[in-house]
């Protein structure tokens, strides 16, 4: 065979490959559409999931999660959107209530109230697993002057806090939220995410399940054996602190450009600054392995000073920001975990921002007019 046959064959070879890759590609994203907003941003329209034998404290045992078209979860995107005293919640796993059933969310039992007010409220939640201020900076940019939604609703904290505590997570970004030409194809490519999934399995060996259980999603007291040393002034062991309150105010500056009304919520904690939670391990399961070992009591001092951070800005910028981590006893009669909240926690999450809502002139005007 000389060489312009081989040469020949390759470009045959090749292009089948590249063909078969765009009939795949194809193929996948009818069967799993990717987000109407940015390719980076996991909203997957129309999903429909059931989580079974669920074994989490105050959490059912079947969960029904869906989405829209949107990829929001929520009731179905009317076609007088526009019309409507829309409201879209944006924050991490914390406001996506993934293992909390659709009608028992915090942000759809917050609908629930507002509607007894003004029967055109629509509370649309774009809640991502893992984003941090990073992830809702990107949604105000691509989403939000898309749908122009009246008020914005965010609760951040805790991930921006997970940058601290997973120095490389400060670097290169959390799993959720990196950029690069490898995780933008991941994130743009229905094909790539399907090898990627085998790889996984075939050469890493990871389990993929449909299923949530206590294992994976639970939280699992342990007692602390020695705290790492940490500055006595604990912002100085905070190194994402300065970039969550820059993000803030970028969200902040977005939100007045595109004329919408913005609100924040503090986040709430199970841990406690006390004699008890000094002695417990501070270690959540969403962060991995921690490189620093901190009590629950460290943890919510971290966590505490980010809060205030934010309370702090939006008082200067005269910004409505409900401080919910205050408003939400540190009792795992509210948590399935040391942050995520159960049914019990949703419901009371839900009537405190109401009440707030309703109590801030800014909302209120919003809401009864």
């Amino acid at each position: 065979m000389n060489g312009n046959s081989k040469a020949k064959n390759f470009i045959v070879f090749f292009g089948s490959l590249i063909v078969c890759f765009i009939i795949l590609e194809l193929v996948l994203r009818m069967l799993v559409p990717v987000s109407v907003f940015h390719p980076g941003l996991d909203l997957r329209p129309n999903q429909k999931l059931v989580f079974d034998n669920l074994s989490l404290y105050g959490v059912s045992k079947t969960v029904r999660y869906s989405t829209n078209k949107w990829g929001m979860r929520g009731d179905p995107i009317p076609q007088d959107w526009d019309k409507k005293k829309s409201i879209i919640m944006v924050g991490g796993s914390t406001t996506r209530d993934a293992y909390i059933s659709d009608e028992s969310t915090w942000a759809y039992l917050l609908q629930g109230r507002l509607k007894q007010l003004n029967g055109e409220v629509i509370v649309q939640n774009a809640g991502l697993d893992g984003h941090s201020t990073r992830g809702h900076v990107l949604i105000m940019q691509s989403i939000i002057p898309k749908i122009r939604p009246k008020i914005v609703i965010v609760l951040s904290g805790v991930n921006d806090l997970g940058h601290s505590l997973i120095p490389e997570r400060f670097v290169s970004g959390n799993p959720f939220e990196k950029t690069g030409w490898k995780y933008n194809l991941l994130a743009r490519s229905r094909a790539a995410q399907f090898f990627y999934v085998w790889y996984q399995v075939l050469v890493n060996k990871t389990v993929t399940s449909d299923k949530a259980n206590e294992s994976s999603s639970g939280y699992d007291l342990k007692p602390l054996e020695k705290e790492t040393i940490l500055p006595e002034n604990l912002k100085e062991a905070l190194p994402s602190l300065g970039e969550f309150k820059a993000n803030i105010r970028t969200i902040i500056t977005i939100a007045r450009s595109e004329n919408i009304k913005i609100v924040f919520l503090t986040q709430p904690l199970l841990f406690d600054d006390n004699k008890y939670w000094s002695k417990i391990q501070g270690n959540t399961w969403w962060l991995g392995d921690q490189q620093i070992a901190i009590s629950g009591a460290t943890y919510w001092k971290m966590l505490k000073i980010f809060n205030e951070s934010l309370l702090e800005i939006c008082e200067a910028e005269k910004v409505p920001c409900f401080d919910l981590g205050s408003a939400i006893p540190h009792d795992q009669k509210y948590f399935y975990d040391a942050a995520h909240f159960n049914n019990v926690g949703a419901e009371l999450v839900a009537q405190k921002t109401y009440e707030f809502l309703i109590s801030n002139k800014e909302t209120q005007d919003f809401i009864n007019n």
